[in-house]
Parts: C-alpha cells; sequence; structure tokens
C-alpha cells in the first residue's frame, strides 16, 4: 500500500502551500509545493499515464481547497505530471529533470489557462499571473526542487509504486 504515503505527501504539500503562501511570494512569482510533489508523484508511478492522473488528482485536491477555480490546477498538474511521468528517473539527476519539466509545463498551463480565463471572463487575471509571475514561480519554484530532491530520491523507496510481477 504505497500510494498511502503519496497522499499524506500531497495533503502535507497543500497545507503547506495554503498556510505558508505569503511567505513563499517574491513580488509576483510564487513558490509551489504541489507542483513540486504532483512532479514526484507523477515519477513514482510506473506509466506515464498513471503520474498524469495522480497529479491530476492532487491538482483537483488543491483546486477544492480554494486555491482558484475548479479544474485549473487539476488540468495543468494533471499535464505537469504527464511530462514528468514520461521521463525515467532511475537517478538522482533524472528525478530533478523530471521535476523540474513537470513544473514549467504546469506553470505555463497554469499562466495559460489563467490568461484565457481572464480575457473570456469578466474578472481580471490575478497580477502573479503575468509572464514575470510565471517566469518567476518556475524559477522560485525550481530552486525550490533542486534540494528536496536529494531527500525525496533518498525517501523514494517508500512512495515507489513499483509494477506487479506475475
Amino acid at each position: 500500500m504505497r500510494i498511502l504515503p503519496l497522499i499524506l505527501l500531497g495533503f502535507v504539500a497543500i497545507g503547506l502551500q495554503r498556510g505558508l503562501d505569503a511567505l513563499m511570494t517574491v513580488g509576483t512569482a510564487q513558490a509551489d509545493l504541489v507542483m513540486i510533489v504532483a512532479a514526484f508523484a507523477a515519477t513514482c508511478l510506473p506509466k506515464a499515464a498513471g503520474g498524469a492522473i495522480a497529479a491530476g488528482l492532487l491538482g483537483l485536491a488543491y483546486d477544492l481547497s480554494g486555491a482558484g477555480p475548479v479544474g485549473l490546477y487539476a488540468a495543468s498538474l494533471g499535464l505537469g505530471g504527464l511530462a514528468a511521468g514520461s521521463l525515467q528517473a532511475n537517478r538522482w539527476p533524472r528525478l530533478l529533470a523530471a521535476m523540474l519539466a513537470g513544473i514549467a509545463v504546469s506553470a505555463v498551463l497554469v499562466w495559460l489557462l489563467s490568461a484565457l480565463r481572464g480575457a473570456v471572463g469578466s474578472d481580471p487575471a490575478p497580477p502573479r499571473m503575468t509572464f514575470g509571475g510565471m517566469a518567476g514561480t518556475i524559477l522560485l519554484t525550481g530552486l525550490l526542487a533542486a534540494p528536496l530532491s536529494a531527500p525525496l530520491w533518498k525517501w523514494r523507496r517508500y512512495f515507489v509504486i513499483e509494477q506487479p510481477r506475475f
């Protein structure tokens, strides 16, 4: 039952993100712990589609916590999880590369979907959803993911869901 540590890690990341939101913001950029955990969860599942589903469900849980409109983070983190899950993370540098790819794809999609929502809807996009805010979010989240990826690699055996051996 190795899915339970991933679920707990996801809920801890959502709680920390919602609680420490103001502390992790620099200007219009914001470090995003949920993107890091979604990319890590996507690398722990045996198939890329399973990683995308896990990351999408984590994004849906983050949306339901009041982070934004329902579906914004679910779609973005799901596609970011697909990018992270498609890279084979069998070594620590590859885990970091997979997490950074998932973070970049997720942040760009959050930015695009927010811009589309602001263009179509009546409410303007929040100020952190500018291009500079998106680039800063990728940079801050990547800088936070780099030191976190070493302990996550060390504890990876508690999270990795292996394919059944028949």
